[in-house]
């Protein structure tokens, strides 16, 4: 993964983020009182500029009344649709139907017999 993809995973996070936090109605204060973080640390976080660890990924989420969710891209899930309309890595380097066919096992060239 590159740096510029990650750049972007970050920054639409913190977007995220901070959406839930103005829709609760909440300070950042308030929110990093309910996560036991320092209001510097949601500041930054919120900017894009701070990467979560776990611990703190998983605080934020409670304090936000967020459910930590992971999906494998390519899973025919609700959740999983959410995160693909929400988040579509740019450039793309495989479609999903690529990574169902690696998934499986099975040859991307269709020419090509398993």
């Amino acid at each position: 993964m590159n740096e510029e993809l990650l750049n972007e995973a970050r920054s639409i996070m913190a977007g995220f983020f901070k959406e839930r936090r103005l829709e609760l109605g909440l300070t950042q204060q308030e929110v990093a009182d309910r996560a036991g973080l320092a209001r510097k640390t949601i500041n930054a976080m919120e900017q894009g500029l701070f990467w979560l660890g776990m611990k703190q990924y998983l605080q934020v989420c409670h304090a936000l009344h967020l459910f930590p969710a992971i999906a494998e891209m390519e899973a025919d899930t609700p959740i999983a649709e959410a995160l693909r309309k929400n988040w579509v890595p740019n450039p793309k380097k495989m479609s999903i139907e690529e990574a169902l066919l690696l998934k499986d096992g099975r040859n991307l060239d269709p020419d090509q017999a398993n």
